[in-house]
Protein backbone atom coordinates (compact mmCIF):
# COMPACT_ATOMS: atom_id res chain seq x y z
CA UNK A 1 0.00 0.00 0.00
CA UNK A 2 2.88 2.37 1.03
CA UNK A 3 4.66 1.55 -2.59
CA UNK A 4 1.20 2.49 -4.39
CA UNK A 5 0.85 5.56 -2.42
CA UNK A 6 4.18 6.43 -3.48
CA UNK A 7 3.59 5.83 -7.00
CA UNK A 8 0.91 8.24 -7.12
CA UNK A 9 2.68 11.20 -5.23
CA UNK A 10 5.51 10.70 -7.92
CA UNK A 11 2.66 11.02 -10.71
CA UNK A 12 0.96 14.14 -8.98
CA UNK A 13 4.43 15.77 -8.82
CA UNK A 14 5.03 15.05 -12.51
CA UNK A 15 1.78 16.38 -13.54
CA UNK A 16 2.35 19.41 -10.89
CA UNK A 17 5.42 20.22 -12.62
CA UNK A 18 4.66 20.00 -15.62
CA UNK A 19 1.26 21.87 -15.46
CA UNK A 20 3.37 24.67 -13.37
CA UNK A 21 4.72 25.57 -16.66
CA UNK A 22 1.83 26.74 -17.88
CA UNK A 23 2.33 29.88 -16.28
CA UNK A 24 4.82 31.24 -18.64
CA UNK A 25 1.73 31.69 -20.94
CA UNK A 26 -0.42 34.79 -21.68
CA UNK A 27 -3.01 32.71 -22.76
CA UNK A 28 -3.81 28.99 -23.26
CA UNK A 29 -1.32 27.27 -25.45
CA UNK A 30 -3.82 25.65 -26.67
CA UNK A 31 -5.72 28.45 -28.42
CA UNK A 32 -5.20 27.92 -32.10
CA UNK A 33 -3.08 31.01 -33.71
CA UNK A 34 -4.73 32.43 -36.29
CA UNK A 35 -2.24 35.27 -37.16
CA UNK A 36 0.87 33.32 -37.35
CA UNK A 37 2.28 34.40 -40.32
CA UNK A 38 2.93 38.03 -39.68
CA UNK A 39 1.69 40.26 -41.99
CA UNK A 40 -0.77 37.80 -43.77
CA UNK A 41 -4.47 39.04 -44.61
CA UNK A 42 -6.68 35.84 -44.52
CA UNK A 43 -9.06 37.23 -47.31
CA UNK A 44 -10.95 35.05 -48.67
CA UNK A 45 -13.90 36.60 -47.12
CA UNK A 46 -16.93 35.14 -49.88
CA UNK A 47 -17.24 31.83 -48.84
CA UNK A 48 -17.91 31.04 -52.72
CA UNK A 49 -14.78 31.04 -53.97
CA UNK A 50 -11.76 28.48 -53.04
CA UNK A 51 -9.81 31.49 -50.25
CA UNK A 52 -13.67 31.66 -48.79
CA UNK A 53 -13.93 28.23 -48.11
CA UNK A 54 -10.09 27.52 -47.01
CA UNK A 55 -11.30 30.43 -44.57
CA UNK A 56 -14.29 28.40 -43.10
CA UNK A 57 -12.27 25.17 -42.88
CA UNK A 58 -9.51 27.39 -40.67
CA UNK A 59 -12.33 28.38 -38.61
CA UNK A 60 -13.63 25.35 -37.86
CA UNK A 61 -10.30 24.25 -36.99
CA UNK A 62 -10.12 25.70 -34.06
CA UNK A 63 -11.99 23.68 -31.94
CA UNK A 64 -9.98 20.61 -32.29
CA UNK A 65 -6.83 22.32 -29.92
CA UNK A 66 -9.48 22.06 -27.57
CA UNK A 67 -11.11 18.62 -28.48
CA UNK A 68 -7.35 16.96 -28.17
CA UNK A 69 -6.93 18.92 -24.95
CA UNK A 70 -10.23 17.10 -23.27
CA UNK A 71 -9.24 14.01 -24.96
CA UNK A 72 -5.53 13.63 -23.39
CA UNK A 73 -6.71 14.72 -20.41
CA UNK A 74 -9.09 11.48 -20.27
CA UNK A 75 -6.36 9.37 -21.54
CA UNK A 76 -4.00 10.77 -18.81
CA UNK A 77 -6.70 9.36 -16.17
CA UNK A 78 -6.93 5.93 -18.04
CA UNK A 79 -3.58 5.84 -18.43
CA UNK A 80 -2.59 6.32 -15.06
CA UNK A 81 -5.55 3.56 -13.51
CA UNK A 82 -4.21 1.46 -15.61
CA UNK A 83 -0.12 1.93 -14.59
CA UNK A 84 -1.63 1.40 -10.56
CA UNK A 85 -3.25 -1.64 -11.61
CA UNK A 86 -0.36 -3.32 -13.30
CA UNK A 87 1.24 -2.29 -10.20
CA UNK A 88 -1.04 -4.31 -8.30
CA UNK A 89 0.01 -6.69 -10.42
CA UNK A 90 3.52 -6.73 -10.13
CA UNK A 91 2.83 -6.54 -6.40
CA UNK A 92 1.49 -10.08 -6.59
CA UNK A 93 3.69 -11.05 -9.16
CA UNK A 94 7.01 -9.73 -9.64
CA UNK A 95 8.66 -12.06 -12.00
CA UNK A 96 5.84 -11.76 -14.47
CA UNK A 97 4.97 -8.11 -14.41
CA UNK A 98 8.04 -6.18 -14.56
CA UNK A 99 7.72 -2.49 -12.38
CA UNK A 100 8.94 -0.35 -15.39
CA UNK A 101 5.66 -1.53 -17.27
CA UNK A 102 3.72 0.51 -14.12
CA UNK A 103 5.85 3.51 -14.60
CA UNK A 104 5.52 3.83 -17.78
CA UNK A 105 2.20 4.21 -17.91
CA UNK A 106 2.19 6.50 -14.49
CA UNK A 107 4.33 9.13 -16.37
CA UNK A 108 3.14 9.10 -19.81
CA UNK A 109 -0.35 9.61 -18.01
CA UNK A 110 0.94 12.58 -16.15
CA UNK A 111 2.01 13.76 -19.41
CA UNK A 112 -0.91 13.28 -21.43
CA UNK A 113 -2.79 15.66 -18.30
CA UNK A 114 -0.26 18.21 -18.59
CA UNK A 115 -0.24 18.21 -22.40
CA UNK A 116 -0.54 22.15 -22.87
CA UNK A 117 2.28 22.76 -20.71
CA UNK A 118 3.95 20.19 -22.24
CA UNK A 119 3.68 21.55 -25.57
CA UNK A 120 4.86 24.76 -24.21
CA UNK A 121 8.21 23.09 -22.78
CA UNK A 122 8.66 21.66 -26.00
CA UNK A 123 9.10 24.41 -27.95
CA UNK A 124 10.93 26.47 -25.19
CA UNK A 125 13.29 23.60 -25.06
CA UNK A 126 14.34 24.22 -28.52
CA UNK A 127 14.07 28.15 -28.50
CA UNK A 128 11.77 28.33 -31.12
CA UNK A 129 8.93 30.12 -28.71
CA UNK A 130 10.19 33.38 -28.19
CA UNK A 131 11.65 33.61 -32.04
CA UNK A 132 9.64 36.33 -35.07
CA UNK A 133 7.26 35.08 -37.09
CA UNK A 134 8.67 35.21 -40.96
CA UNK A 135 6.78 38.00 -42.58
CA UNK A 136 4.86 36.50 -45.82
CA UNK A 137 2.82 39.87 -47.05
CA UNK A 138 2.95 40.23 -50.21
CA UNK A 139 2.56 43.49 -51.92
CA UNK A 140 0.58 44.39 -55.15
CA UNK A 141 -1.76 41.06 -54.74
CA UNK A 142 -3.98 43.38 -56.86
CA UNK A 143 -3.65 44.26 -60.76
CA UNK A 144 -2.98 42.70 -64.33
CA UNK A 145 -6.15 43.12 -66.74
CA UNK A 146 -9.52 41.89 -66.62
CA UNK A 147 -10.29 38.79 -69.13
CA UNK A 148 -6.42 38.29 -69.16
CA UNK A 149 -3.90 35.60 -67.82
CA UNK A 150 -2.35 38.03 -65.97
CA UNK A 151 -5.76 39.44 -64.45
CA UNK A 152 -6.52 35.82 -63.63
CA UNK A 153 -3.24 34.41 -61.80
CA UNK A 154 -3.85 38.12 -59.67
CA UNK A 155 -7.73 37.09 -59.25
CA UNK A 156 -6.38 33.57 -58.07
CA UNK A 157 -3.61 34.64 -56.01
CA UNK A 158 -5.25 37.59 -54.42
CA UNK A 159 -8.25 35.11 -53.14
CA UNK A 160 -6.34 31.86 -52.29
CA UNK A 161 -2.89 33.05 -51.08
CA UNK A 162 -3.79 34.85 -46.85
CA UNK A 163 -6.27 31.76 -46.48
CA UNK A 164 -3.89 29.11 -47.93
CA UNK A 165 -1.02 29.91 -45.41
CA UNK A 166 -3.81 30.23 -42.45
CA UNK A 167 -4.87 26.77 -43.33
CA UNK A 168 -1.37 25.60 -43.30
CA UNK A 169 -0.76 27.75 -39.94
CA UNK A 170 -3.66 25.53 -38.23
CA UNK A 171 -2.53 22.41 -39.61
CA UNK A 172 0.91 22.33 -38.75
CA UNK A 173 -1.01 23.07 -35.27
CA UNK A 174 -3.11 20.50 -35.02
CA UNK A 175 -0.89 18.51 -36.50
CA UNK A 176 1.94 19.01 -33.71
CA UNK A 177 -0.58 18.46 -31.28
CA UNK A 178 -1.61 14.87 -32.60
CA UNK A 179 2.05 14.30 -33.25
CA UNK A 180 2.94 14.92 -29.32
CA UNK A 181 -0.10 12.64 -28.33
CA UNK A 182 1.96 10.09 -30.88
CA UNK A 183 5.20 10.30 -28.61
CA UNK A 184 3.74 10.38 -25.33
CA UNK A 185 1.89 7.37 -26.43
CA UNK A 186 5.10 5.33 -27.21
CA UNK A 187 6.99 6.11 -24.00
CA UNK A 188 4.39 3.07 -22.71
CA UNK A 189 6.09 1.03 -25.53
CA UNK A 190 8.87 -1.83 -24.18
CA UNK A 191 12.54 -1.27 -24.81
CA UNK A 192 12.43 -3.61 -27.63
CA UNK A 193 10.64 -1.58 -30.13
CA UNK A 194 14.04 0.12 -31.44
CA UNK A 195 13.58 3.69 -32.79
CA UNK A 196 9.45 3.62 -32.09
CA UNK A 197 10.40 2.83 -27.95
CA UNK A 198 10.51 4.88 -25.07
CA UNK A 199 13.86 6.13 -25.39
CA UNK A 200 14.36 5.28 -29.42
CA UNK A 201 15.68 8.50 -31.94
CA UNK A 202 12.09 8.21 -33.40
CA UNK A 203 10.28 8.82 -30.18
CA UNK A 204 12.90 11.56 -29.65
CA UNK A 205 12.20 13.18 -33.27
CA UNK A 206 8.31 13.11 -32.57
CA UNK A 207 8.50 15.59 -29.39
CA UNK A 208 11.05 17.87 -31.90
CA UNK A 209 8.53 17.45 -35.03
CA UNK A 210 5.86 18.52 -32.41
CA UNK A 211 7.91 21.41 -31.44
CA UNK A 212 8.77 22.17 -35.19
CA UNK A 213 4.59 22.14 -36.15
CA UNK A 214 3.68 23.86 -33.00
CA UNK A 215 5.85 26.61 -33.95
CA UNK A 216 6.08 26.58 -37.86
CA UNK A 217 6.15 30.32 -38.36
CA UNK A 218 9.30 31.01 -35.66
CA UNK A 219 10.82 27.52 -37.22
CA UNK A 220 10.39 28.85 -40.50
CA UNK A 221 11.60 32.12 -39.81
CA UNK A 222 14.82 30.88 -38.04
CA UNK A 223 16.06 28.73 -40.71
CA UNK A 224 15.42 31.76 -43.59
CA UNK A 225 17.65 34.27 -41.25
CA UNK A 226 20.10 31.13 -40.91
CA UNK A 227 20.24 30.97 -45.11
CA UNK A 228 19.52 34.41 -45.78
CA UNK A 229 20.33 36.31 -42.76
CA UNK A 230 17.08 38.30 -42.36
CA UNK A 231 13.56 36.93 -41.58
CA UNK A 232 11.95 39.61 -43.72
CA UNK A 233 11.31 38.82 -47.17
CA UNK A 234 11.51 41.20 -50.13
CA UNK A 235 8.45 40.20 -51.86
CA UNK A 236 7.78 43.26 -54.39
CA UNK A 237 8.97 42.18 -57.71
CA UNK A 238 9.55 45.39 -60.03
CA UNK A 239 11.37 45.00 -63.69
CA UNK A 240 13.82 47.94 -63.87
CA UNK A 241 13.21 50.56 -66.49
CA UNK A 242 16.03 49.56 -68.80
CA UNK A 243 14.29 46.64 -69.48
CA UNK A 244 12.32 47.71 -72.38
CA UNK A 245 8.70 47.40 -71.41
CA UNK A 246 5.76 50.31 -71.71
CA UNK A 247 4.33 51.01 -68.51
CA UNK A 248 1.55 48.77 -69.05
CA UNK A 249 3.34 45.90 -70.27
CA UNK A 250 5.81 46.73 -67.03
CA UNK A 251 2.76 46.25 -64.49
CA UNK A 252 1.31 42.90 -66.02
CA UNK A 253 4.72 40.99 -66.23
CA UNK A 254 5.03 42.33 -62.53
CA UNK A 255 1.42 41.31 -61.83
CA UNK A 256 2.42 37.66 -63.22
CA UNK A 257 5.48 37.19 -60.97
CA UNK A 258 3.83 38.56 -57.65
CA UNK A 259 1.07 35.74 -58.86
CA UNK A 260 3.95 33.06 -59.34
CA UNK A 261 6.03 34.39 -56.33
CA UNK A 262 2.70 33.56 -54.30
CA UNK A 263 2.19 29.84 -55.25
CA UNK A 264 5.69 29.10 -55.23
CA UNK A 265 5.44 30.45 -51.05
CA UNK A 266 2.42 28.64 -50.16
CA UNK A 267 4.51 25.50 -52.28
CA UNK A 268 7.61 26.25 -49.61
CA UNK A 269 5.86 26.13 -46.83
CA UNK A 270 3.90 22.78 -47.56
CA UNK A 271 7.65 21.71 -48.80
CA UNK A 272 8.92 22.90 -45.37
CA UNK A 273 6.35 20.75 -42.95
CA UNK A 274 6.98 17.29 -45.45
CA UNK A 275 10.58 17.33 -45.05
CA UNK A 276 9.75 17.38 -41.29
CA UNK A 277 7.62 14.16 -41.41
CA UNK A 278 10.20 12.72 -43.91
CA UNK A 279 12.58 13.07 -40.74
CA UNK A 280 10.92 11.71 -38.61
CA UNK A 281 10.57 8.79 -40.48
CA UNK A 282 14.26 8.30 -41.27
CA UNK A 283 14.51 8.36 -37.01
CA UNK A 284 11.78 6.06 -37.65
CA UNK A 285 13.63 3.97 -39.45
CA UNK A 286 11.70 3.72 -42.41
CA UNK A 287 13.94 2.70 -44.83
CA UNK A 288 11.92 4.00 -48.10
CA UNK A 289 12.57 7.80 -46.46
CA UNK A 290 16.25 9.62 -46.47
CA UNK A 291 17.58 12.55 -45.10
CA UNK A 292 18.89 13.40 -48.09
CA UNK A 293 15.37 13.81 -49.47
CA UNK A 294 14.22 15.42 -45.80
CA UNK A 295 16.81 18.02 -45.83
CA UNK A 296 16.14 18.55 -49.82
CA UNK A 297 12.51 19.53 -49.03
CA UNK A 298 13.41 21.67 -46.12
CA UNK A 299 15.96 23.47 -47.88
CA UNK A 300 13.59 23.48 -50.95
CA UNK A 301 11.03 24.90 -48.78
CA UNK A 302 12.84 27.76 -47.70
CA UNK A 303 14.19 28.84 -50.73
CA UNK A 304 10.79 28.74 -52.58
CA UNK A 305 9.28 30.72 -49.56
CA UNK A 306 12.28 32.91 -50.02
CA UNK A 307 12.13 32.99 -53.86
CA UNK A 308 12.86 36.89 -53.76
CA UNK A 309 16.37 37.04 -52.02
CA UNK A 310 17.26 33.91 -53.71
CA UNK A 311 16.69 35.52 -57.18
CA UNK A 312 18.42 38.68 -56.31
CA UNK A 313 21.81 36.98 -54.90
CA UNK A 314 21.72 34.39 -57.56
CA UNK A 315 21.81 37.31 -60.08
CA UNK A 316 24.57 38.94 -57.97
CA UNK A 317 26.66 36.16 -57.89
CA UNK A 318 26.88 35.98 -61.76
CA UNK A 319 27.65 39.42 -62.16
CA UNK A 320 24.11 41.04 -63.51
CA UNK A 321 22.73 44.10 -63.19
CA UNK A 322 19.25 44.32 -61.67
CA UNK A 323 18.91 47.62 -63.35
CA UNK A 324 18.59 45.83 -66.35
CA UNK A 325 15.79 43.08 -65.36
CA UNK A 326 14.10 42.52 -62.29
CA UNK A 327 14.78 43.33 -58.38
CA UNK A 328 12.87 41.93 -55.93
CA UNK A 329 12.41 44.89 -53.07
Amino acid sequence: MQSIHFLLFLTTLVAATLLSAADAYAVSPFALPLSAFSAVNAGGGDATTLGGMMSTLTENLTNFPLLFSAVSYLMGLVFCAYGLLNFVKHVDNPSREPINTPIRYLFAGAFFIALPALAGIAVRTFGLADGDALDLGLEGLKGGQVGTVDGMLMSLSSDIYGPSLMLLSAFSYVAGIFVLMNAIFRLTKSMDQGPRGPLGLGTVMSFFLAAILLSAPQALSGISSTLFGDAGIVTNPVFADGAGMDADLKARAEAIMTAIESFLIIIGVISFFRGWFILRSVADGNGQATAMSAFSHIIAGVIAVNIGPFVNAVQQTFGLDPANGLLFQ
